[in-house]
């Protein structure tokens, strides 16, 4: 079994994605921005659920500091950075 992690996984391709992995007998993580949409997304999957904005953990993983993180699989489903 892995751990995986979805993002933009409550809804259309991600979340079809993270169905695959469930399908396949991983520990699936969705997240996005939106609570209500992770909640129910996760109910249906028997998944866990994180809501937040992808685009900001997509930075830290490609940073140095994300070097010794030991994850299986993570899955970036879009996302946009805009600048701050």
């Amino acid at each position: 079994m892995r751990e995986v992690v979805v993002t933009g996984g409550g809804t259309g391709i991600g979340y079809t994605i993270a169905a695959g992995f469930v399908a396949l007998g991983d520990r699936v993580t969705v997240t996005g921005r939106r609570a209500n949409v992770l909640a129910e997304a996760a109910a249906r999957l028997g998944a866990a659920h994180v809501s937040f904005n992808a685009a900001d953990t997509v930075l830290f993983l490609a940073s140095e500091g994300a070097r010794h993180l030991t994850g299986q699989v993570l899955h970036v489903n879009g996302g946009a950075y805009l600048g701050r």
